[in-house]
């Protein structure tokens, strides 16, 4: 079974990430019960969120500035 994609960008940045994948998924659920923050941890720890830099690499749009703190990507 090959590793995910996610595991395997997280690894590169911790390297002890895929010792405590589990207990890291685990959690997301037991810290909150809106569905809506375990959608986010759940998105974040895929690496899958889509933000403005993704967005104009796709052509979506035309800056990839954050609407929060006014950089871009």
């Amino acid at each position: 079974m090959e590793e995910p994609t996610a595991v395997k960008s997280w690894t590169r940045l911790f390297r002890n990430f895929a010792h405590s994948l589990k207990q890291i998924f685990n959690t997301i659920y037991q810290t909150t019960a809106d569905n809506k923050l375990r959608e986010f941890g759940f998105k974040f720890l895929h690496r899958i969120l889509v933000t403005n830099k993704e967005l104009k690499r796709f052509k979506i749009r035309n800056d990839d500035i954050c609407a929060q703190c006014k950089n871009s990507g």
